[in-house]
């Protein structure tokens, strides 16, 4: 997580297979994968199941997300052993097309949220971590320019674009 964060602290166990979707495309580093997780939470009310949207259900913009993860708290450091998370409102899908047009764009499977002025966002090491709204896992930590740089917001997977995907191999 990039500077301005604030640790959890929490316990869990690994993932024990993935399945990757059948239209990842490498091109936009997208993160399709399906976890089938054991997990076990340990004392902690603060870290709960979370619920996942609709298909195609819409985040509208400027919703104040939580992203979470281990990783990194400036772009070049080593990850972190504590939880931590950040708070980052969804960015309007056109305004973040603009920022990554030298990058090829980004996706209607992709989601973004950071500040214009940067200071809060994912980093690496977070990848695959949670991005969620008002109680549901609304994206997946994917890609982006370095870490909390103004005018470039994070790049999620959009988890209402495979949603229909993930009921169809989880049963979830």
């Amino acid at each position: 997580m990039s500077r301005n964060t604030n640790p959890l602290d929490t316990e869990t166990d690994a993932a024990r297979k993935a399945r990757k979707h059948r239209e990842s495309q490498a091109r936009y580093r997208q993160r399709k994968k399906l976890f089938d997780c054991a997990v076990k939470v340990i004392g902690n009310d603060v870290v709960q199941p979370v619920a996942l949207p609709e298909q195609d259900e819409p985040v509208e913009d400027g919703t104040l997300t939580t992203v979470s993860g281990w990783g990194n708290t400036q772009s070049a450091s080593e990850s972190n052993a504590v939880l931590r998370a950040a708070n980052v409102p969804t960015v309007n899908q056109q305004e973040c097309d603009r920022a990554y047009e030298s990058f090829g764009g980004i996706t209607d499977n992709m989601l973004c949220a950071g500040y214009k002025h940067g200071g809060k966002d994912a980093c690496q090491g977070d990848s695959g971590g949670p991005l969620v709204a008002e109680g549901k896992l609304v994206g997946v930590v994917s890609w982006g320019y370095g870490c909390a740089k103004a005018g470039y917001p994070g790049v999620y997977s959009r988890v209402a674009s495979v949603r229909d995907w993930v009921r169809e191999k989880s049963g979830v």
